[in-house]
């Protein structure tokens, strides 16, 4: 005999919970090596850590819905955060365009970049209000 809790069973929100944390985690990690990729081959290093970041954070959105995906994009965020900060040497990951660097732009765009990819994400509606759903026909068989 199971108990539920709220209309829900306790292991549907361990499991949510456990998933949260596994997807800000997953994301944490992708920030982390995305950070450093952004420099490499520039501009197309850039360009593929924001198609990567973009393929996991609507990835987890269609298959695990908002929860994941904002987790994802927090993780992906804090790991930005933490790396745009000098380091205990005085060296910065993330290098802004008026430092000199030669990299021109490509560390301001990613300071931002992950946080616009995953509030849109998040934030897209599941349909687009005032269009009508599809009404389903009946299948026949062949």
């Amino acid at each position: 005999m199971s108990t539920v809790i709220g209309g829900r069973h306790p292991l549907d929100l361990l499991a949510t919970v456990v998933g949260l944390v596994l997807a800000g985690l997953l994301g944490l990690l992708a920030g982390g090596v995305l950070t450093f990729v952004h420099r490499e081959q520039p501009p197309w290093g850039l360009v593929a850590a924001l198609a990567i970041d973009a393929g996991l954070v609507v990835g987890l959105r269609l298959v695990f819905g908002r929860g994941a995906a904002a987790a994802a994009g927090a993780g992906v965020l804090a790991a930005t955060a933490l790396l745009a900060l000098p380091g205990p040497g005085g060296s910065i990951v993330i290098a802004s365009g008026a430092d000199g660097s030669g990299l021109g732009p490509l560390g301001d765009i990613w300071a931002i970049a992950p946080t616009v990819v995953a509030a849109v994400t998040v934030l897209w509606p599941r349909r687009v209000p005032g269009r009508p759903r599809r009404a389903e026909s009946p299948r026949e068989p062949v």
